[in-house]
């Protein structure tokens, strides 16, 4: 049985992106499993984006990420679909879990998702 885990597909390939620029593959696969069994605990709206808090199994904890792991989070960057500012997924860890992802924009946080594209 599969269930939801309340992300939205923005968020899923944002996850997707930032996590696959990690360097070190155990802590990337990792990552992923967790993306795979989290589910979404809260939204936050703010001005220009929003926070969304994760939840994941502790039994998915990585017992060997750095304490220092959030100096340089992964990250995604989209376009904004304005043509000229840019939106930004940054994801935190904490204790070897995902805890939670910022949804940043240079501009207001568009009206329609949809037109949000990734940067290569």
């Amino acid at each position: 049985m599969v269930v939801d885990s309340g992300l939205t597909n923005l968020e899923k390939e944002a996850l997707r992106r930032a996590i696959s620029k990690i360097a070190v593959e155990a802590w990337r696969e990792g990552l992923w499993k967790q993306v795979v069994r989290l589910r979404v605990k809260a939204r936050t709206a703010k001005n220009v984006g929003y926070y969304v808090d994760f939840e994941v199994p502790p039994s998915l904890k990585i017992a060997d990420l750095p304490g220092d792991f959030n100096k340089n989070p992964p990250e995604a960057e989209a376009n904004h679909p304005d043509g000229a500012n840019g939106i930004f997924f940054i994801v935190y860890v904490k204790d070897g879990m995902l805890s939670f992802m910022e949804a940043t924009s240079t501009a207001d946080w568009p009206e329609n998702e949809d037109q949000i594209t990734f940067c290569d």
